[in-house]
């Protein structure tokens, strides 16, 4: 768990609806701080809890200190130790030696009960061994501090021999309808090896309605990225219990014998799937390997967050994500180097490689045939005006695929393109001749006579 202190500015526009890394100020070593600049990161209330530091000052073997809702120390079986033997990141993770009472959980209690209708992000690095395979009931959430079967509660059973890993149970009884929805294999077979388990749990908008979902992620280092959705689900029916416990229950049971876990990095939001990565590979799409930035202040504009290089050493290429509420992120990654210093403020402008319209036109709404553009970080924003002069442009995330003049006859269209710290390229310009199609004669008559 070393940490590297990070303000991260992104110049936002409305349009946009991906982050965008444009550069990097500062060293990426332990305890610097840097400047990322770019645009559209959007909110997060920052409502989370993790216990990296914690567990990285306690003494190996000792069990840490109950802190801030989370509670080491559970009077009876194995209590959770801090340990050198392995660790994902820093120098100590929290030995779980289940064998040894046959549970050794980690809790936390988020202080109240969770409201209805918003996103839970829960994560956590952690490897495990046993001699014979059973049963690991590894974690759950649950309304009060019990690690017994209840509701409203999900659960992750981890049966070795089953597919039948997780169970959600909305309640109000532990065989009511809506319970028992199984999702595919969440624990990898590999033993003794680090893997990250990501849950993004949406609560459902009120008791007994089947609008919730479960998505989990695991990453397995150096080998893939495996997803699964459960979605239509109803997370809650059992008013007034609601969720409130995050459990590592470590259980072994149903033969399985021998079970020794190790847990790093465990962090918890409740709001908001927002979060800072730092990657291991250039695309997000072919990542294997990531680990959360815990962030300290966050607006549309900056972030202020305490980065994480998690297994990462000096010299290391890696690269930055910002995932916002909705989940979206930037495709690919902002490269940087463990322990080196970014090359300041981004001073080059896009390029426009492209810009066509039509020759001619029987309409003042012309189609855009062609419009891309290209810079050395990202292009963030498009825009076409009908002069040449980009500062009363309105700004596009993606291309427009129309431009519409004031008039017809021969008329030119300018294109520009900008990046996330609002560098503008120069125009490339195209012309169409519009001729509009002449309106029926109106035909006007005289009536004479009288009427009787």
């Amino acid at each position: 768990m070393k940490y590297i202190a990070v303000i991260i500015m992104l110049f936002f526009y409305a349009s946009s609806s991906l982050a965008a890394i444009s550069a990097i100020n500062g060293t990426i070593s332990d305890s610097e701080s840097i400047i990322i600049l770019g645009s559209s990161f959007g909110e997060n209330n920052l409502d989370y809890s993790e216990i990296s530091t914690v567990i990285e000052e306690t003494t190996a073997g000792q069990t840490p200190i109950n802190t801030g809702g989370w509670i080491f120390d559970e009077g009876f079986n194995a209590n959770p130790v801090a340990s050198t033997i392995y660790a994902h990141s820093g120098g100590k993770s929290l030995y779980c030696n289940s064998d040894a009472g046959s549970t050794s959980a980690l809790r936390f209690d988020y202080g109240s009960y969770i409201t209805l209708n918003q996103t839970v992000f829960v994560s956590w690095w952690t490897r495990a061994s046993w001699s014979v395979g059973g049963q690991w009931k590894q974690f759950r959430i649950n309304y009060q501090n019990d690690i017994q079967d209840d509701t409203p509660q999900m659960a992750m059973f981890n049966w070795t021999t089953s597919t039948k890993q997780w169970i959600n149970r909305p309640g109000p009884t532990t065989s009511s309808d809506g319970t028992d929805n199984y999702m595919s294999q969440v624990m990898t077979s590999d033993r003794d090896e680090w893997y990250r388990v990501d849950l993004i749990l949406t609560i459902s908008s009120a008791n007994g309605t089947y609008d919730g979902s479960y998505t989990m992620y695991r990453y397995d280092p150096n080998d893939q990225f495996y997803s699964a959705i459960n979605s239509d689900v109803m997370t809650h029916n059992d008013d007034p219990k609601y969720w409130r416990w995050f459990l590592w229950q470590n259980y072994q049971g149903n033969s399985m014998d021998g079970l020794q876990v190790y847990i790093d990095d465990p962090f918890i939001q409740v709001g908001s799937q927002a979060r800072v990565e730092l990657c291991d590979a250039s695309t997000w799409a072919a990542r294997t390997s990531c680990d959360i930035q815990p962030a300290t202040e966050w607006s549309t504009t900056s972030i202020t967050a305490t980065v994480n290089t998690g297994a990462f050493s000096t010299d290391d290429t890696a690269y930055l994500y910002v995932v916002d509420a909705d989940g979206n992120v930037n495709s690919t990654g902002y490269e940087v180097t463990i322990g080196e210093t970014g090359g300041g403020e981004d001073t080059t402008a896009p390029t426009v490689d492209s810009f066509t319209i039509p020759a001619t036109s029987s309409s003042l709404t012309v189609p855009v045939l062609a419009f891309t553009c290209s810079d050395d970080t990202a292009v963030t924003g498009y825009c076409i005006s009908l002069t040449d002069d980009s500062s009363g442009c309105s700004w596009y995330g993606s291309a427009p695929s129309t431009v519409t003049f004031d008039s017809a006859g021969s008329q030119t269209a300018y294109a520009f393109c900008r990046d996330a710290a609002l560098n503008v390229s120069d125009s490339v310009s195209d012309s169409v001749a519009i001729t509009l199609s002449s309106s029926p004669a109106k035909i006007v008559g005289e009536l004479s006579g009288s009427f009787q």
